[in-house]
């Protein structure tokens, strides 16, 4: 138990890192182009180190489904690496992945989702070997963060650059449609009750919408936090925003 909560706070301390040193706009910082991973150590003095280049641009850290692996996406070099949440250690060679801005695993375990920001897709992948078992391109530039609904059925993605939020139907692996929210919306989180999704975003603040009233050909109306008008309220205290984390508990 010690070692998975030790396991956990790294997975935590390294995500919080990347997402600070990190920036998913084109021009980049020279900062976020290195391979460097360096979280705050938990209890323990672990830390990762992933192997020194240039212009890798790595960009997230990603847990596997089962917890046994991270993953870190190497957006330019077009690799994920894989390492040893005990260790801190790259666990095996860079897997070649195409423009891995960001990944999720759906919720069942079955498939990994590669978000290919730059080429506007969501690749559809085998959670082991990483195979392409389908693309799914968007129609909306600066995809990169992802949430699924509670029941599985659909995620909804964030995309940064044009204002909108992509659905995607994960049973039939296609776009259901899209909701312009405007702004610069960037994480994407549902909340502990599994009814509404967070939406934060650099230049509108936070958000948040329904995803079940989404219609299967066009897009309905957003529910934001003072209730109408077609971009989210900020929330103060989150403006800018670039991460969103509800508490797991209904406080």
């Amino acid at each position: 138990m010690a070692h998975h909560r030790g396991a956990v706070a790294l997975v935590l301390g390294v995500c919080l890192l990347m997402a600070a040193c990190s920036s998913s706009h084109p021009n980049t910082s020279q900062s976020s182009r290195s391979r460097r991973v360096r979280p705050t150590p938990p209890s323990n003095s672990t830390n990762i180190y992933a192997a020194a280049g240039k212009d890798m641009l790595s960009k997230h850290v990603v847990p596997s489904w089962d917890h046994k692996t991270l993953y870190v996406t190497n957006d330019l070099a077009n690799t994920l690496t894989p390492i040893d949440p005990m260790t801190g250690k790259p666990s095996g060679l860079d897997i070649a992945v195409d423009d891995p801005y960001n990944m999720y695993f759906t919720p069942d375990g079955a498939r990994a989702i590669v978000v290919a920001e730059a080429q506007q897709r969501l690749d559809f992948r085998d959670p082991h070997t990483f195979a392409l078992t389908k693309p799914v391109p968007v129609d909306c530039n600066g995809v990169d963060h992802a949430d699924f609904s509670a029941d599985g059925a659909y995620l909804i993605a964030t995309c940064e650059f044009s204002g909108k939020l992509v659905k995607v139907d994960l049973r039939t692996e296609t776009v259901v449609g899209y909701l312009e929210i405007g702004g610069s919306p960037q994480d994407i989180k549902l909340d502990p009750q599994g009814r509404i999704f967070y939406v934060a975003g650099a230049a509108s603040g936070a958000g948040e919408t329904s995803g079940s009233r989404w219609g299967a050909a066009a897009v309905g109306r957003a529910q934001h936090r003072s209730g109408s008008g077609s971009e989210p309220d900020c929330v103060p205290a989150a403006c800018p925003a670039h991460r969103a984390r509800p508490r797991r508990d209904p406080q």
